[in-house]
């Protein structure tokens, strides 16, 4: 996502996560030997609107395994069959880090009402990045999983997306929201960035109509680490999620808007074709609309690194790390 000249970007801060590696763990869907649920059966469970397990050994289909089966289509560069990257899922797909994102460097879904969503959403994700800077010569931010275009009439690139910020080096969620807030809309806001453009009418720079809204946690992400990534907004508040744990949230009251017939799903990489792909690994990408609970988020968590050699750490245990 781009802002506009006149808003200056800002994401918050964080870093955390648990080394990757382990053997094939359960099948998908099956129970443990304790009878505990699946990652693939929590998820389900919970009612997502879709979910990409990406766990394919070849083909061009990003099937879903949700109840609308709103398929996308697999980059002819992206790498499917990799290693997983939770317990219950045999595979995960690669991304190459190409200077500009496109079709055949990404996952693209057509557009769809049902990811048009307003005042109730979630998103959720597993990666491990390979880096945490662009890979090519694009300074502009990377892209894991976003619904949008650049043709919207306030010129953001999407709606709703999670990614890696080009300048702080951080993962960020940013969501388009037209409503208002007495928060102040400032840089220095201290959970994140609100940026707006000012409702002329009111005269009053404190309340605005439409937000730029971007939330992180504290702290700095790094290579080759385990990352489960919730976004969750229920038109008061942005939440965001790292390891199942809550790490940061933002104030913005209204309705996530400016939806146009060109939007469409990616993962990866932007839809909108300008700033550059992700680097890494990236698996079990669900979308709800509706906002999933800090216990679910968690029972995720827990179910996916259930079971695996992977280090399971939680988010808020560790300390920012300074940034010469």
């Amino acid at each position: 996502m781009r802002c506009p000249t006149a808003i200056v970007c800002l994401a918050m801060l964080f870093a955390l996560g648990a080394p990757v590696g382990g053997a094939d763990g359960p099948a998908r869907g099956a129970l443990g030997s304790a009878g505990v649920r699946s990652y693939r059966d929590l998820v389900l469970g919970d009612r997502p609107v879709a979910y990409y397990r990406l766990d394919e050994r070849g083909g061009t289909v990003a099937h879903d395994s949700g109840p609308h089966h709103f398929d996308g289509t697999f980059g002819r560069r992206v790498r499917v069959g990799q290693p997983r990257l939770i317990a219950d899922a045999p595979r995960s797909a690669e991304f190459q880090g190409a200077n500009v994102s496109s079709a055949a460097e990404d996952i693209r879904v057509p557009r769809t009402p049902a990811f048009e969503l307003r005042n109730a959403i979630s998103y959720e994700l597993w990666v491990d990045p390979y880096s945490v800077d662009p890979h090519g010569k694009n300074a502009g931010d990377i892209t894991l999983v976003s619904y949008g275009d650049d043709l919207n009439p306030d010129k953001q690139h999407c709606r709703w997306e999670l990614g890696l910020d080009a300048h702080s080096h951080v993962f960020n969620l940013q969501m388009v929201i037209y409503g208002h807030s007495t928060e102040p809309v400032s840089i220095r806001h201290p959970r994140g960035l609100l940026a707006a453009t000012i409702d002329r009418l009111t005269g009053d720079k404190r309340v605005a109509r439409e937000f730029y809204g971007a939330a992180g946690s504290v702290g700095y992400p790094a290579p080759h680490r385990l990352y489960q990534l919730v976004s969750t907004y229920d038109g008061e508040t942005i939440r965001m999620y790292v390891n199942g744990a809550l790490n940061n949230e933002l104030p913005v009251h209204g309705v996530i808007d400016g939806y146009t017939a060109r939007d469409g799903l990616s993962i990866g990489g932007e839809y909108a074709n300008i700033n550059p792909v992700f680097y890494g690994r990236i698996g079990e990408v669900s979308i709800y609309d509706h906002v999933l609970t800090a216990a679910q988020i968690r029972a995720h968590y827990e179910a996916g690194v259930r079971g695996a050699t992977i280090g399971a750490t939680d988010s808020h245990s560790f300390p920012a790390r300074r940034r010469n």
